[in-house]
């Protein structure tokens, strides 16, 4: 971007909302369904990961009014954890075994079983708990064996850690950085992430206090920017792990950069580029 341009907060949160709306057309319509052909029928850590990217672009293209800002913040939040896991899982699957988030996620479900089981103990549990109880009974004890392999203590047991890899959101994103260079996942933890979630969690304002009415459209705007970054991070890993990035990456990288210069035209106030639209289908 030029330096002499200096677009209003609200032509910027404009812009970037109008950039995850193209991204999650071009998604939806070029790499879903090359994507369902290999994964659909079975449990595809990478396929979710696009499946959740996907609906969260979607989410965003709802959320144009500057009061939806902490559903866009929220949707940042989460695409940029995403995309850590799967550039931890795509270039060092060795540590990060797909298999490892998949124990992870019975391994929170025994967990959250045990402090029902725990709540009502020694009183009728609800029928809409019961399923939570079965759990326990069928899955314990294959769940502590996971925990076992993938998360022991120095006492010889399993542990649930508060994520899958075992180590802090901050500790995975320099790893992440260091496999993949071009993410900046340590400068984004650094400098962003308490941001989103304090516009997350809470009750307060601290996100938000003191951020003028003519301003506030940029909170929206920096999360609609980095939601379509990790965004693409996701997807480009993605296509790799299904090794479809040969044949794609030519029409992924001219939806790339017609989607910049309708971004660059709205920031501009200068609406010649037009509207992205998908490659046409060979």
């Amino acid at each position: 971007m030029r330096d002499d341009i200096d677009p209003t907060p609200f032509a910027t949160a404009e812009a970037f909302f109008n950039e995850c709306v193209h991204l999650h057309q071009y998604l939806i319509e070029r790499v879903r369904p090359r994507v369902q052909q290999i994964a659909t029928g079975r449990t595809e850590p990478f396929y979710e990961m696009l499946l959740r990217t996907m609906s969260w672009l979607r989410t965003l293209s709802k959320l144009k009014e500057p009061s939806d800002f902490q559903g866009v913040v929220a949707a940042n939040r989460t695409l940029f954890e995403i995309a850590v896991d799967a550039t931890l899982m795509h270039f060092d699957e060795r540590s990060f075994p797909p298999e490892m988030l998949l124990a992870w996620e019975d391994s929170a479900k025994l967990k959250a079983a045990l402090k029902v089981r725990d709540f009502y103990s020694g009183k009728p549990v609800p029928h809409g708990n019961t399923p939570l109880i079965r759990f326990i009974e069928t899955d314990a004890k294959r769940v502590e064996a996971l925990r076992l392999k993938y998360w022991p203590t120095k006492k010889g047991k399993g542990r649930h850690p508060d994520r899958w890899t075992g180590h802090t959101l901050e500790e995975d994103a320099v790893t992440a950085t260091k496999l993949f260079s071009e993410g900046k996942f340590d400068e984004f933890y650094a400098t962003r992430n308490a941001h989103l979630c304090w516009n997350t969690h809470g009750s307060g304002l601290a996100g938000a206090r003191g951020v003028s009415e003519d301003d506030f459209p940029g909170i929206s705007a920096l999360a609609f920017r980095g939601a379509a970054e990790y965004a693409e991070i996701v997807t480009k890993l993605g296509l790799h792990h299904f090794k479809l990035w040969d044949t794609a990456k030519g029409e992924f990288e001219e939806h790339r950069r017609r989607r910049m210069l309708t971004a660059y035209a709205v920031l501009t106030q200068n609406r010649e580029a037009g509207p992205v639209s998908p490659p046409s289908q060979p």
